[in-house]
């Protein structure tokens, strides 16, 4: 139990930092008069990253240990955060926005290990939903704390600089208590990716798309609240509201998918999705009612 609480604090405490990871860059960027475009390169620098550095992983993690690579890679994340003092812009960022998925993808992996191995099957079940759980509330503090620091200046990197080595003292601490990898880790091949994709394309492809509309939300709905002519203070608001409500309406989603069809389930939440993304510019309008709107988004 001590060691899914330390694991479970530490990736919290990281998620934080995730939450204000992309909506800084991406309003930073729009301050100094960068494009769209250039926007979401910065973007997909760090969300490519982790997929390609997917085949690596079991090696890495096998060779090293899920407590060791944990630990170096909020080190050399929160460095990364301080070097983005020293290389404003766009290409710097992006460049350190690709390591630093390539070390954040690695690291997610570990936890995620950690906590699979660590639960006992009577208990899997519900330490999942508290990680989760814990995960989302961590991803919605984000842009409320970046709020409170402010998005100009070095605050912001200075904090989450912080935030990743706070991360490190419970993976510390429980350290010795982490799962150990069994053999030598798997080749890197590009079957770890395929042969998933192969077997279960649906859920694949959904857990992908997904990914892609999330990250187009964190990174672009800032810039487009702040071109609306709200302040960059609300932009970040409606990011903390969206990461809330995909929390706390996966209860009545589960309620439904348990007394229904799945497929049919999933069909409707992806139809009411395109139809709450075409209706984008009528919510947008008003203040409180664009909360409730991606609350329920």
């Amino acid at each position: 139990m001590a060691s899914l609480v330390a694991v479970i604090s530490g990736l919290t405490v990281v998620a934080v930092t995730a939450g204000f990871n992309a909506p800084l860059f991406a309003t930073r960027l729009d301050a100094m008069g960068y494009s769209d475009q250039l926007i979401g390169l910065n973007a997909a620098a760090n969300s490519v990253a982790p997929f390609i550095m997917a085949p690596l992983a079991p090696l890495i993690l096998a060779r090293y240990g899920l407590a060791r690579v944990m630990i170096v890679s909020a080190i050399l994340e929160a460095l990364l955060f301080v070097a983005c003092i020293f290389v404003p812009g766009f290409w710097g960022w992006s460049a350190i926005r690709l390591v630093m998925g390539f070390i954040a993808g690695v690291s997610w992996v570990a936890g995620e290990v950690w906590i699979t191995q660590a639960a006992t099957d009577a208990t899997r079940g519900r330490v999942l939903a508290i990680y989760n759980s814990s995960f989302g509330m961590g991803t919605a503090a984000g842009p409320l704390l970046l709020t409170w620091a402010g998005h100009a200046g070095n605050t912001p990197f200075i904090l989450a600089a912080v935030l990743l080595a706070v991360s490190v003292l419970p993976i510390y601490w429980a350290r010795h208590l982490a799962p150990v990898m069994e053999g030598d880790g798997h080749r890197p091949s590009i079957r770890l990716l395929v042969v998933p994709l192969c077997r279960a394309p649906v859920p694949m492809m959904l857990n992908l798309s997904y990914a892609m509309v999330f990250v187009a939300i964190w990174t672009f709905l800032p810039v487009y609240a702040v071109d609306t002519n709200y302040s960059v203070d609300h932009a970040y608001l409606q990011l903390s509201v969206f990461a809330v409500g995909s929390i706390v309406l996966q209860l009545p989603i589960g309620w439904l998918i348990d007394r229904g069809n799945s497929r049919l389930t999933g069909l409707l939440l992806l139809v009411t999705t395109l139809l709450a993304v075409a209706t984008l510019e009528v919510f947008v309008q008003w203040p409180i009612l664009n909360l409730v709107y991606f609350f329920i988004l």
